[in-house]
């Protein structure tokens, strides 16, 4: 059915529209989309690498990590927001001396929390190759990009401020760049549990103008978020590890505001465009979309612990996915 316009325009419109391609495609989960913040059981069980306990450190700011409490690990751990641990152990690692190998920590805890139910690049992102085979790298990759994201959201809060946006929007900007760092952190930790470290992002600069700003912002957030938040959704209840549903369904809710962002700038940025250079804009968006479903055929080969879906199946939801953003 035709999508139209005004109505998914609105606030919510974005979250209408996922949620109505994962109702009527095969896709063999409900959508997690609507929920409230709810406190819900969690657990960890992991051992503990140095280079773990570091970066928790790092992020507790300038913590020393011999003096890291089991609590703090534990929050580090659990992925959920305000946690209330109610048992916790914690064995710290210990680094190699000489000939001794390094001696595994381990972090054991439980609790309740709230459970919160691959972004947008900047302009002149130098891409990485990545090697999606196994799952540690997968989220490694996935984790790079969010990194890129908090750039990307930082450099459209100027250029909507530069170009005499809203101040309400130049702070969604900002907190999406907020978001973004919370999505790198947990990606990162997860890619580590997995033995992956994450790539620095880097952006080569260029020139930059109203047209390539608009034309940025048509292609990476109004499709490739959007297209991102869908698929965020889609993991969060289909992935095989508890952990990652929970992280993932996190990253959903933030990247359906994220694109629901870019659909409200793009209507700002055209608006500033000429009559030639609007209609540029829209036909590079609708190309990319008609791009949708080969990006979807081979996001459907990724690990089967992200809740894969047969390729035909992925296709399928793309196709109608891009006809609704069309219409």
């Amino acid at each position: 059915m035709a999508w139209p316009r005004d109505q998914w325009r609105q606030r919510r419109g974005v979250q209408q529209l996922i949620a109505t391609v994962l109702a009527a495609a095969p896709l063999g989960c409900s959508s997690t989309l609507g929920c409230e913040p709810s406190p819900q059981a969690v657990a960890a069980d992991q051992t503990l690498t140095v280079e773990q306990i570091n970066q928790i450190a790092a992020r507790k700011r300038g913590t020393d990590p011999s003096t890291l409490t089991c609590e703090q690990v534990c929050e580090a751990t659990l992925f959920v927001h305000q946690p209330e641990i109610d048992s916790c152990s914690l064995t710290l690692p210990q680094a190699a001396t000489g000939a001794t190998a390094e001696v595994a920590g381990r972090i054991v805890c439980s609790g309740k929390g709230a459970v919160l139910c691959e972004g947008r690049r900047p302009l002149g992102h130098v891409e990485v190759p990545s090697h999606m085979a196994s799952l540690g790298a997968t989220l490694a990759a996935m984790a790079h990009l969010e990194w890129a994201s908090i750039g990307a959201f930082e450099e459209l809060a100027e250029q909507v401020r530069a170009l005499g946006g809203s101040d309400r929007d130049v702070q969604r900007c900002l907190d999406a760049a907020q978001d973004e760092r919370n999505h790198t952190r947990w990606l990162t930790d997860l890619a580590a549990a997995h033995g992956h470290g994450v790539t620095q992002p880097r952006a080569e600069p260029g020139p930059t103008s109203l047209l390539l700003i608009a034309l940025h912002n048509a292609i990476e957030g109004c499709v490739h978020e959007t297209w991102a938040a869908l698929c965020a959704h889609l993991r969060s209840v289909r992935a095989e590890d508890a952990t990652l549903r929970v992280v993932l369904a996190r990253i959903a809710q933030d990247e359906t505001r994220h694109a629901q962002l870019a659909w409200d700038l793009h209507d700002f940025f055209v608006g500033l465009l000429t009559p030639d250079d609007a209609v540029q804009v829209q036909r590079a968006r609708a190309k990319a979309l008609r791009d949708l479903p080969r990006l979807a055929a081979a996001q459907a080969m990724l690990p089967r612990e992200l809740g894969a879906v047969p390729t035909t199946v992925a296709v399928d939801a793309a196709t109608q996915f891009s006809q609704q953003l069309a219409a």
